[in-house]
């Protein structure tokens, strides 16, 4: 669908409330009714993906091709903060958890474990190219290399397979979600 004002391929949108929130390959965009702004600082991300911090919701997580950047909510509009430093490239998928935790899902770094709070260094809990989804409060990792999904132990760090009742993911997996019934 295109966006009126936004020229750049869009990648993500993100409902801010009053207007959306849109990851480009030339940057972030805030669009309201049929006006889109760039915001500020941000015309050089190749922009993934989108996730408000859950403790934070002024706080944005941009997912992009150089890393993880911030954005914060000033008035009606959003500023650009920074660049996460030690974030892993090409962030695809975002799953915030209370504290500042940020579980990043990229295409050849696996999932990442980051605190945003403080210098910790972040933790790689999976390599590959994987993908994060945060379902009824559980996260969910497809891994692409191995083309299985997991469910992540948050304390213990650990992946436990899901039980796919005897089913394979198929080759070419894009994306993926639950239906009501549970059902992949």
């Amino acid at each position: 669908v295109p966006v009126p004002g936004v020229t750049a391929r869009a990648w993500h949108a993100f409902d801010a409330g009053d207007h959306l929130l849109v990851a480009t390959a030339g940057g972030i965009y805030e669009s309201r009714a049929a006006a889109a702004r760039l915001v500020p600082g941000t015309a050089r991300l190749s922009a993934y993906v989108l996730a408000a911090r859950v403790d934070r919701p002024d706080v944005m997580l941009v997912g992009s091709r150089t890393g993880l950047s911030l954005l914060a909510r000033e008035g009606r509009g959003w500023r650009f903060l920074k660049h996460v430093p030690g974030a892993p490239r090409y962030v695809r998928t975002i799953v915030t958890r209370p504290g500042g935790v940020a579980y990043l899902g990229t295409t050849f770094d696996g999932v990442v474990r980051l605190r945003l709070d403080d210098a910790t260094a972040p933790t790689t809990i999976l390599a590959g190219e994987t993908q994060l989804r945060d379902i009824d409060g559980a996260l969910h990792v497809l891994d692409y290399t191995s083309r299985t999904l997991s469910v992540l132990d948050e304390a213990r760090g650990v992946l436990a397979p899901v039980d796919l009742r005897g089913a394979t993911l198929p080759e070419h997996l894009v994306r993926f979600a639950y239906d009501r019934r549970g059902a992949l």
